[in-house]
């Protein structure tokens, strides 16, 4: 079974894979869930001044009844970034076998006049230090495997932990401060 960590290429939507989850008490109206993550547990107080250790669910894994949840019925594809789930919640983890149900939904577009309130501050970082990757390995915010993350249609790679973006060559795609 394929490991979605080792992945060289985004995973197939359909196709069964092996990946890390966490299960979850009180996180999402008191139930309880088994959640498909990526990355790993982290703050962004360096950053961004968020203390809270957490992480990130891989939402391409997520069950349809848990997308429906967390994405407002469906409605709102951009409401799942800003869910994190808190190490408060999590009481265990394990590896799971999981269907890839659908693609990373599109990060929500960051614009000066409207953007997730820390965005700038992320991105400046990155546009004002070289941070020049190559696109088939990981994010240097995080560390997120890139190489399983499928381009969107303008062939950029959208860091699903946070929403930096990345060009073929490596070069940050900045959204709210312009080109470096």
């Amino acid at each position: 079974m394929e490991r979605v960590i080792d992945l060289n290429e985004p995973p197939i939507v359909g196709k069964k894979y092996l990946l890390r989850c966490i299960k979850t008490i009180g996180f999402q109206y008191g139930k309880t869930h088994n959640l498909p993550v990526i990355g790993d547990f982290h703050t962004d107080q360096e950053i961004i001044g968020f203390s809270d250790e957490h992480i990130h669910v891989d939402w391409r894994f997520l069950s349809r009844s848990d997308w429906s949840d967390f994405s407002n019925k469906g409605n709102r594809a951009d409401l799942v970034y800003s869910r994190v789930i808190s190490r408060q919640y999590v009481v265990g983890e394990t590896e799971r076998v999981l269907r890839c149900n659908r693609d990373f939904p599109p990060f929500p577009l960051q614009i000066p006049e409207h953007h997730i309130e820390w965005f700038p501050q992320l991105e400046k970082f990155y546009c004002t230090s070289s941070s020049q990757i190559d696109c088939k390995e990981r994010c240097p915010h995080r560390g997120i495997n890139l190489s399983s993350i499928a381009c969107n249609k303008n062939g950029i790679k959208v860091c699903p932990d946070h929403g930096l973006q990345w060009d073929s060559k490596g070069d940050l795609v900045p959204q709210v401060f312009g080109k470096k």
